[in-house]
C-alpha cells in the first residue's frame, strides 16, 4: 500500500462518500471507487462498509487510520518545519461546544497563537460529539465523561450547578437541553427534580436560556459561573445544588507525548484554571 493509496483511504474516511472524497482529491467518484476496489483486493479485506449512504471504516480500516493519522501529523510538521526558528510547529483540531469555546477559550486564544507562531488551531464548535475513532478531532472538550473509547483523558474542572427560578410563585416554563445532551449533569438534575418531562424550551444555546431567565417566567439549571450574572436580580432565586458538572479533555492516544499537543493541552488546562466554581 503506497502513499497515494493511503490518501484515498483518508479522503473517503474524512468525506464519507466517493463524490466528496473525489472532489477533495480533484478526481471523479468513479476513480475513487475503482482505486478503493484495487486497494481492497490487494489487502484482502474491506476498508469501508456502507451505512445510510455513508462509507464507514471497518475494524481493519480503523487500525490503518490510526497509523495514517500519525503519518499525516508528521507530514504536516515537515511542511511547516522552520529549522532556523527553533519554534514548535503543527496544526491541531479542537472540538468543543460553542458555549465552552466562548466562555473558556476565547479570552486567551489570540495570546496563545501570538506566543506560538508556528502552531495553528482548528476550533470546531458543535454541541454534538465528534467521532474520535474517525479522527474528526485531535482534542475534544466534553461536558460528560465518555464511558468507552480509545483515547487519553484528563479532567479539566468541576463546576457546581445552580437552579435558577423566579422569586414569585407560578407555573414557570422549564428550559432543557436537547436529547443528545441528555447525559449532562444539568439534565440529570432536572430529571431528579421532576422538571425534565415537559420542557417549554429545548435548546443548547445558553444565550437563549439567559433571555428566558431574564423574562422571570422560566426555570433552568446552569453552572455557577454562568448563574453569577443573575446574582443581583432580586426577581430571581438562585439555589446552589450539590451536583457538579465536569469538563473533560480527550486526547488522541498517539498525541500523548507530542510536544505541540502537550503545549496546546497545557494552554487548554490554563483556560479552565481559576474559573468560578
Amino acid at each position: 500500500m503506497n502513499w497515494d493509496d493511503l490518501k484515498i483511504i483518508s479522503a473517503i474516511n474524512r468525506h464519507q462518500t466517493f463524490a466528496r472524497a473525489g472532489r477533495g482529491l480533484g478526481v471523479d467518484a468513479t476513480t475513487i471507487a475503482r482505486r478503493l476496489a484495487r486497494i481492497e483486493q490487494s489487502a484482502g479485506y474491506r476498508m469501508f462498509a456502507t451505512e445510510n449512504g455513508k462509507r464507514i471504516p471497518t475494524r481493519q480500516c480503523l487500525d490503518i487510520l490510526q497509523h495514517l493519522k500519525i503519518i499525516e501529523q508528521q507530514v504536516a510538521a515537515i511542511n511547516t518545519y522552520r529549522p532556523d526558528t527553533g519554534q514548535l510547529t503543527g496544526r491541531l483540531r479542537i472540538a468543543a461546544t460553542n458555549a465552552t469555546a466562548e466562555t473558556f477559550l476565547s479570552a486567551s486564544i489570540a495570546g496563545f497563537l501570538q506566543t506560538n507562531p508556528g502552531i495553528s488551531l482548528q476550533l470546531d464548535t458543535s454541541d454534538e460529539n465528534v467521532s474520535f475513532s474517525n479522527w474528526e478531532a485531535d482534542l475534544a472538550i466534553r461536558l460528560a465523561r465518555p464511558q468507552t473509547g480509545s483515547f487519553a483523558i484528563t479532567r479539566l474542572a468541576d463546576f457546581p450547578l445552580c437552579l435558577i427560578e423566579p422569586a414569585r410563585p407560578g407555573n414557570h416554563m422549564v428550559c432543557a437541553y436537547p436529547d443528545y445532551l441528555a447525559d449532562t449533569a444539568e439534565m440529570h438534575e432536572l430529571q431528579s427534580l421532576g422538571l425534565a418531562d415537559n420542557p417549554r424550551l429545548v435548546t443548547s444555546n445558553l444565550s437563549l436560556i439567559d433571555k428566558m431567565l431574564q423574562s422571570t417566567n422560566a426555570i433552568a439549571i446552569l453552572p455557577a459561573h454562568r448563574a453569577e450574572q443573575f446574582a443581583s436580580d432580586k426577581r430571581l432565586k438562585i439555589q446552589k445544588l450539590a451536583t457538579s458538572r465536569q469538563a473533560w479533555l480527550l486526547i488522541q492516544p498517539h498525541l500523548k507525548n507530542d510536544p505541540v499537543a502537550r503545549l496546546v493541552v497545557d494552554w487548554i488546562k490554563s483556560c479552565f484554571t481559576g474559573q468560578p466554581g
